[in-house]
C-alpha cells in the first residue's frame, strides 16, 4: 500500500514533519511494516530525525559497501535495469528494532539532478512497490510536477499536507482523482487561529473524517532536529492530559488512524 504525502506549494504544508510522526504513530497502531521513503530532494532528510550521528558526509556503517545508500541507491538499480525486491529492502534501516523502518533520504548535493532522476524512473519505483504486504509512506515534491498522472495511478491514498491560513483547495476539489483518494493533514495546527479546522470543513466541502491536524509542538522539532524523535515519542506518547504534549499526540494519533482506516478499507 503506497501512500503519498504532497502539498500545493513548498514550505506551507510541513510535510516531512507530519509524515514523520503519523508514521511513528501508525506504527503503533498496525503489526504491519511502516517504510517512510522521501521521493523528492529534502535538507531535512529522514535520516536525520531517527539518528543524531548522521551528517552529510557520513555514511551509516550498515551501508559502508554501497556507494549511495537509500534511495540513491534504489534509483541508481532502477536506472540501470539491475533493481531487484532486495535492493529494496537492504536500503531499509529499522527503527529501534521496531516495525517502522525508514529509507536513508539522498545524500547528493544536486537538487535539480536528484529531481530529473526521480522523475525518470518514479513509474517504476512505484510499480516495483505495488502489492507489498507493507505500508510505505512516500514524500513527494510540492506543485503539480511532483504529482503527475502516472504517479496519481499508483499511489493508493495521497495526503495532502496543507497551512493553517489562506489556501486554495477549489481546483483539486474539482478534479476526482484527487477526491476519490485523497485526506487532508493540516500541520502546525494552532485551534486558537480563526482558520481552523471547523472553517475548512465548511470552506471546502470536505468530509470531516477525511481532515486531521497537526499541533506544532516545539519539544517534537527539536526531537527531529536533533535525531531523537523515537525517544521523544515513545517518552511522551502515552502522556496525560494536563501535560504539555497531551493535544499534540491526541492529535498525531488521530491521524495516524484516519490513515489506517482508510488504508483499510481500500484493502477490503
Amino acid at each position: 500500500m503506497i501512500i503519498g504525502f504532497w502539498s500545493e506549494r513548498a514550505g506551507i504544508g510541513s510535510t516531512t514533519s507530519n509524515m514523520i510522526i503519523t508514521g511513528v504513530m501508525a506504527s503503533k497502531g498496525t503489526d504491519r511494516e511502516v517504510i517512510l521513503v522521501q521521493g523528492k530532494y529534502d535538507t531535512l532528510k529522514l535520516d536525520y530525525a531517527f539518528s543524531p550521528n548522521i551528517r552529510n558526509d557520513i555514511l551509516k556503517e550498515d551501508f559502508g559497501y554501497y556507494n549511495h545508500p537509500g534511495i540513491d541507491d534504489v534509483l541508481e538499480k532502477h536506472m540501470n535495469d539491475l533493481y531487484t525486491q532486495k535492493d529494496f529492502d537492504e536500503n531499509l534501516i529499522s527503527v529501534n528494532q521496531s516495525n517502522l523502518l525508514y529509507m536513508p533520504g539522498s545524500i547528493r548535493n544536486n537538487p535539480d539532478l536528484f529531481r530529473q532522476k526521480f522523475q525518470c524512473v518514479s513509474q517504476r519505483f512505484l510499480e516495483a512497490l505495488k502489492g507489498l504486504d507493507k505500508l510505505i509512506f512516500i514524500e513527494l515534491d510540492s506543485g503539480m510536477e511532483g504529482l503527475g498522472q502516472h504517479m496519481l495511478n499508483l499511489l493508493d491514498l495521497i495526503v495532502i499536507n496543507i497551512g493553517q491560513g489562506r489556501t486554495s483547495l477549489y481546483d483539486l476539489k474539482k478534479q476526482p482523482e484527487f477526491t476519490e483518494k485523497s485526506l487532508f493533514l493540516m500541520g502546525r495546527y494552532d485551534s486558537n487561529s480563526k482558520y481552523n479546522v471547523k472553517n475548512l470543513i465548511r470552506r471546502y466541502h470536505i468530509d470531516q473524517e477525511s481532515v486531521a491536524v497537526i499541533p506544532y509542538s516545539v519539544k517534537y522539532q527539536d526531537s527531529v532536529n536533533e535525531g531523537k524523535t523515537m525517544e521523544f515519542v515513545d517518552r511522551n506518547y502515552q502522556c496525560l492530559k494536563h501535560e504539555e504534549d497531551f493535544s499534540f499526540f491526541k492529535e498525531a494519533e488521530k491521524a495516524s488512524k484516519m490513515i489506517l482506516k482508510r488504508v483499510n478499507a481500500i484493502g477490503t
